[in-house]
Order: structure tokens, then C-alpha cells, then sequence
């Protein structure tokens, strides 16, 4: 069994799905740094949560903000 592609259909399917092939738009990922930015705070002012959680889930934020510049 043999897979024949064509050459112009693959380039074509692939300019239809850019947006959903590899880190997506520079609007997505700017949106995502500046959720980080807002969840950072929130995390370390949720008190429900013991102290080292909470700084737990703002080195997460900053995690999240340095993944999605490297992206962009």
C-alpha cells in the first residue's frame, strides 16, 4: 500500500491549520504572559492556603510568563 500526497493539497491543509501548528498566535501568547501576570498576585494573596503553596503557585506563574515569552 502505497500513500500518495500531493504536494499543493499538504501546503494548502497546512496554511488552513497555521493557527493551531506549533506556539499559536503573538495575541495568544501575549494574552497568556498578562494572565500570568494577574495570577501571580492572586496566589499569594489567596490565605486559605498555606504560605508555601501559595509560593508554590507564583513560581508557577512565572514559570508560565517565561514559557510563553520563549514562544513568542
Amino acid at each position: 500500500m502505497v500513500l500518495r500526497i500531493d504536494e499543493r493539497d499538504l501546503k494548502a491543509k497546512l496554511n488552513e491549520r497555521k493557527s493551531f501548528i506549533g506556539y499559536g498566535s503573538k495575541g495568544d501568547g501575549i494574552a497568556n504572559i498578562i494572565a500570568g501576570l494577574f495570577y501571580i498576585p492572586m496566589a499569594c494573596t489567596f490565605t486559605e492556603l498555606p504560605t508555601w503553596v501559595r509560593y508554590l503557585f507564583a513560581v508557577l506563574g512565572v514559570v508560565i510568563i517565561l514559557i510563553m515569552n520563549m514562544s513568542l
